[in-house]
């Protein structure tokens, strides 16, 4: 006679299948779906999918982040229909979440919030003339307004060699970061996100040529501050007038004159808990009591202080 099962006895339906999607947890008890080992037939895509979502409920998971090539867009339906929802899209992909805890309010972050944008001020050689442009598209097009060039960052761009970017880019002029004027924070920009602009003061390093760039400048020249500085459309704006009046205590000249002036300087520092750096800005008087008062052109840090070697200046200011 055939023994029968134990009770207790493991049976197949004991432990769950594990998910056939491959896959890497997070930190946050999620899941990160690798894009590269999807299914390209939707209909396997969507048994896989299923599967997947059942166990990693067994396994109490919560968030679930699935990116999405464009080579696989057919995928999307699929997903949105297992509960998916679009959190941030680029050129050549889509990134979907599905937030499994149910009952429990939602903690993954949001998609992107920001838009980071840059402006300079580069004055010429003799300090009297501002590096200005006229717009060929965008709002101030055909209005005859001269403004500072200005641009949106990069991706994984620094705001001081973004800053000397978009002067190269729209002038031809070469210039370099010398430090932080301002910053403004402002929100319902493009397509209702919010919007960082950061107003750097550069230092010319060539103003012999003025090269605007086919594209995007209708013109661009050394305008006299005193034009400059005092364009009607600007000063009717309360927050560019103190931008211009921040501008002017800014000048070879005014430095310290006004008011004390507190330039926002730069120094790139390992980050330590992982490899890399980052810029960290600050008031120009942590870095005098930190570094000596070691200005512009020298090296403002001490060897084994944390700065990171090798990549040209350590002092942007």
């Amino acid at each position: 006679m055939p023994a029968s099962s134990s009770p207790s006895s493991p049976t197949s339906s004991s432990f769950p299948s594990p998910p056939p999607l491959h896959h890497t947890p997070d930190p946050y008890d999620g899941i990160i779906i690798d894009p590269q080992q999807l299914p390209k037939d939707p209909c396997i895509f969507a048994q896989h999918l299923t599967e997947s979502l059942a166990a990693w409920r067994l396994q109490h998971r919560r968030g679930i982040w699935l990116k999405l090539p464009l080579t696989l867009a057919s995928h999307v339906p699929v997903a949105a229909s297992s509960g998916f929802v679009f959190h941030h899209a680029e050129q050549d992909y889509v990134m979907m979440t599905h937030w499994l805890e149910e009952g429990k309010p939602c903690t993954l972050p949001p998609g992107p919030t920001h838009q980071v944008g840059v402006g300079a001020l580069v004055l010429d050689k003799g300090g009297k003339n501002i590096l200005a442009v006229q717009e060929k598209s965008g709002p101030l097009r055909g209005t005859g307004v001269w403004k500072m060039p200005t641009g949106l960052l990069d991706v994984g761009e620094d705001i001081g060699a973004g800053a000397e970017r978009e002067v190269k880019e729209e002038t031809g002029v070469s210039a370099r970061f010398k430090h932080l004027i301002a910053f403004r924070h402002a929100h319902a920009f493009a397509f209702g996100k919010s919007d960082l602009f950061f107003l750097a003061r550069l230092e010319v390093e060539d103003d012999s040529s003025l090269q605007p760039c086919p594209h995007e400048i209708a013109a661009c020249d050394w305008v006299p501050l005193s034009l400059f500085l005092s364009q009607p459309r600007f000063l009717a704006s309360p927050l560019y007038a103190c931008v211009y009046d921040l501008c002017r205590d800014a000048l070879p000249e005014n430095e310290g004159k006004a008011r004390p002036v507190t330039a926002i300087m730069g120094t790139q520092l390992e980050l330590g808990f992982k490899p890399g750096a980052a810029w960290l800005y600050h008031t120009s008087e942590w870095h005098h009591e930190k570094h000596g008062g070691k200005g512009e052109g020298e090296d403002g840090l001490e060897e084994g202080k944390g700065a990171k070697k090798g990549a040209g200046n350590h002092e942007r200011g």
